[in-house]
């Protein structure tokens, strides 16, 4: 991190809206008058440990924050970190913390005359809500989002956040610090960082606009533009502006310079190939320094000094790239915390292989001047570095890159691969294999480094056409958390066939020295893909193509040529060997779980060799609910099923543990019917054979296209989930064709009170008065005709969830009445849904004996007011009578 007293303290002037000179005055002499407010909640979590409690690997969902297990509050604080004075950060308040930021979603304009930057918040987050709008974690309000019939987080109402929310003390710009970034390959998509990174407010030295001197930030009046920033080493980062904000008009600045915002993240699905990292500016002084940058130190030509990178870490900055020093001994043995010099073996005599010391001088012997590295096992800089097998490397300038933290509770490196891309020692061969640089010809074809400096911008239009390049096949990009160059896999098999990732040697496990390749549908992609060929990784090709921006990063597209040098058959690998003694997938002899397992599918649409078309044994153990998500390693081990399209099968009819089970789809017909566990309970531990094609299913490996079976031994005789009698009606399954939709009373922004709704292929009713971002005041029915003429006597059930309830249970109910009547009579539902989740329960039998014998209209009725205003779910509606 970097301090900007100078730039902050400006904002804190213009958000307050007086000179900085009096505003310094008042905080100094506390004159009469200004109340200081005091918060009477005391913080007890941070933000990163609120964020990461509730975080979830999706763009869009909602949560409540409920109390913690001991039944205290998540309470948290942080100052303000931004201002929406010039229109650029649209009713949105961002706080910090020592450990992550957070963005607050507020139904709120011209906050910055409440909440100046360093101001002090805390929080009470209990009750309050927490998700994600497109990829980005905030506190904010639910919102079912039609179009991708996904809930998201929205703006909250002011009050939500008032009655939550305490000021404490005075705003301190002094205590703001903004993260510092050396470029923007350190922007990682990786889920375990982004809870971290997201919404802090961010530095980047060195930097320039690439349209800089020769357009505004914005193209004018209520047009909210994309530009894009350059740093130092090619890539590229979106500064999104809006078009009302007050700086729209301002030219870009020429030229290099520092640039300081807020970093947002905005992804519209979990596959996007797109880079999903954005910088809004607060204002336009945010672009300082142009003419005459800051220039980091961190790169491999301008490395920090191991006094550098202390000092860092003992401020309790982030910091990440090249460091050097001077080898001068290693950790001795049996030390697993640095706290002396007699925890470190100084010189070249040491005992052990697996850490460096490296100093500021070749003859420095003080533990607290040094930093520490551990050497990866099987790595090149083990090999060649470490001081027990290479004593003469005593003394010697040693190049590292890495992440500057405590190591071993010290000063350290960390995040060192060990690769020879990663490390250098003066006089030292670490080998590498690395490619010559040539001209793109098929004779003298590009590096990688080559094409990475030719820095291509466009994804459509190509710097180079036609061109050879050379390299070693490192890994690919994968389907999730994004399809980037960032997000690289470095190793195989991959889960899709669409690319690759090449790198300037064999071993490169640093994505900014590597470039992407398209594989297009053809001979290219059929030999080289890693998802068919595992054993292509590491090989050394030559490729044929167009040099354009691909996935996030430098590329070849249209890749249409290639020659394999060295490594690789390019033949289709052997097919997995089952087990001795299990199946070989026919019917007479089917796969086991373990078989299944063992062929680790990584696609959902295609089977591996060997797994289309076959038999397959288990046992019935659960199923994958509807939510909180519908994945192998959510698997309930019951027979509580709140869906009828999946099972899940084990290698036992006892077994509990997801990773020793697969998933099984159940399609729509005779399989569905005859297995499914909301319908046939009694299945569960039952034996069954199924015949499907082997893939990857809900996350996990599994069987798909199923379309026979045979149920065996086991389990217990299925119950029906009503025992009314026969099967009078059944709807709410596929549609609501067969019902009327009567909006008594409904606000003006609503077409309905009652619809239809489809949700991860799954349909349901659904009814909610909640518009405009408020709870509305309405009264609307939804019902359907059943004949119970020749019925004596007759019940109905039904599933429903609600995961927000305030007058759930009070203003809407179960209503019947005979046909033709108009007036209707309530029925009482046994079991309403838990509140806090989007769990289906089954409402427990209602009897309809009063009314057998006669033709009835029978539904529900939803209520609401400007207080409270649920969503309510409703499926499987059955009738039985006898």
């Amino acid at each position: 991190m970097k301090s900007l007293k100078k730039y902050i303290l400006g904002i804190a002037a213009l958000s307050m809206g007086v000179g900085i000179t009096a505003c310094q005055d008042d905080f100094d002499d506390n004159k009469p008058g200004l109340v200081v407010p005091e918060a009477t909640i005391t913080p007890n979590t941070t933000i990163l440990e609120a964020k990461q409690t509730f975080w979830q690997n999706t763009v869009n969902y909602i949560d409540t924050i409920r109390t913690k297990e001991d039944g205290s509050h998540y309470i948290i604080h942080g100052r303000v970190i931004s201002s929406d004075r010039t229109g650029n950060i649209y009713k949105k308040l961002v706080i910090k913390d020592e450990t992550a930021a957070l963005a607050i979603s507020i139904n709120s304009t011209g906050m910055y005359t409440k909440y100046a930057p360093g101001q002090e918040v805390v929080i009470d987050l209990t009750d309050m809500y927490i998700g994600k709008y497109n990829g980005t974690q905030q506190l904010g309000w639910p919102l079912f989002y039609e179009k991708g019939q996904v809930w998201e987080a929205t703006f909250m109402p002011p009050v939500m956040l008032e009655t939550h929310m305490q000021l404490n003390g005075l705003p301190d710009t002094a205590a703001l610090d903004t993260m510092s970034i050396r470029n923007f390959s350190e922007l990682h998509n990786d889920p375990s960082k982004l809870a971290e990174m997201q919404s802090q407010l961010v530095r980047f030295n060195n930097v320039s606009f690439v349209e800089g001197g020769k357009k505004a930030f914005t193209d004018g009046y209520k047009v909210t533009t994309n530009r894009l920033l350059t740093d130092s080493e090619g890539q590229t980062l979106t500064v999104r502006t809006s078009g009302y904000a007050t700086f729209r008009d301002v030219m870009l600045p020429e030229g290099n310079g520092d640039v300081v915002g807020i970093l947002d993240y905005y992804s519209t699905s979990d596959d996007s190939d797109s880079n999903p990292w954005q910088l809004t500016l607060i204002d336009a002084a945010g672009c300082m320094n142009f003419g005459n940058p800051t220039i980091e130190p961190g790169g491999e030509d301008n490395p920090y000094t191991v006094e550098q990178a202390i000092a860092i870490e003992e401020a309790g900055r982030r910091g990440k790239g090249w460091t050097t020093g001077y080898i001068v001994g290693a950790v001795a043995p049996e030390v697993t915390s640095v706290s002396s010099n007699d925890d470190i073996e100084w010189g070249s005599d040491v005992l052990l292989a697996n850490t460096l010391v490296i100093g500021p001088t070749a003859d420095c012997k003080e533990y607290n001047k040094c930093l520490v590295i551990s050497l990866p096992q099987d790595s090149k800089l083990r090999e060649v570095g470490n001081l027990r097998d290479n004593p003469t490397n005593y003394g010697k300038q040693i190049w590292l890159y890495g992440s500057l933290e405590k190591y071993m509770d010290t000063w350290g490196i960390t995040d060192n691969s060990g690769a020879t891309s990663q490390f250098r020692i003066d006089g030292v061969d670490v080998g590498g294999g690395t490619v010559a640089e040539g001209n793109g010809s098929e004779a003298s074809p590009y590096n990688v480094a080559q094409i990475v400096a030719l820095n291509p911008t466009s994804t459509t239009d190509a710097v180079a056409s036609g061109i050879w390049v050379t390299g070693y096949i490192v890994g690919y990009m994968p389907s999730t958390p994004s399809t980037t160059l960032n997000n690289t896999v470095f190793g195989a098999p991959a889960d899709l066939k669409t690319n690759l990732v090449l790198g300037p040697t064999a071993d490169c496990t640093d994505y900014t020295k590597c470039i992407t390749i398209q594989l297009p549908i053809g001979t290219v992609r059929d030999n080289l893909n890693l998802q068919d060929h595992a054993d292509m990784l590491g090989a050394k090709v030559s490729l044929f193509g167009d040099v354009m921006k691909y996935c996030g990063g430098p590329g070849i597209k249209n890749t249409s040529k290639y020659n394999v040098i060295e490594g690789g058959s390019g033949e289709t690998p052997t097919p997995p060997t089952p087990p001795a003694g299990d199946g070989d997938g026919t019917q007479e002899n089917p796969y086991t779980t373990a078989n299944v397992i063992a062929l680790n599918p990584t696609s959902t649409t295609e089977s591996p060799a060997g797994g289309s078309g076959v038999w397959v044994k288990g046992y019935i153990v659960g199923y994958m609910p509807s939510s909180p998500k519908t994945t192998l390693d959510n698997t309930v081990f019951a027979a509580t099923a709140d869906l009828k399209t999946n099972i899940v099968l084990g290698p036992t009819a006892d077994c509990k543990d997801y990773t020793q089970c697969i998933g099984i789809q159940l399609p729509s017909g005779a399989v569905r019917t005859a297995l499914n566990l909301q319908d046939n309970p009694g299945n569960l531990g039952a034996a069954v054979t199924l015949y499907g094609d082997v893939m990857k299913y809900c996350s996990g490996p599994g069987l798909k296209n199923t379309t026979k079976y045979e149920l065996g031994e086991g389990g217990d005789t299925p119950t029906p989930p009503v025992s009314g009698g026969d099967t009078v009606y059944e709807g709410l399954v596929a549609n609501a064709d067969d019902w009327i939709f009567d909006n008594v009373n409904m606000p003006e922004a609503a077409s309905s009170i009652w619809l239809w709704k489809v949700y991860n292929g799954l349909g349901y009713l659904n009814a909610s008065a909640y518009f405009d971002n408020k709870a509305n005041a309405s009264e609307a029915y939804a019902f359907t005709t059943v004949d119970l003429t020749g019925k004596s006597d007759a019940t109905v059930a039904f599933d429903h969830a609600a995961k927000f309830q305030t007058t759930l249970k009070d203003l809407c109910g179960m209503v019947v009445r005979e046909a033709g009547a108009s007036t209707w009579t309530a029925l009482s539902i046994p079991t309403w849904p838990e509140a806090g989740s989007w769990t289906f329960v089954n409402s427990g039998e209602i009897s309809l004996k009063a009314f057998a014998g006669k033709k009835i209209e029978i539904g529900f009725k939803y209520g609401s007011s400007d207080n409270g205003a649920d969503t309510w779910e409703i499926k499987n509606f059955i009738v039985k009578g006898k």
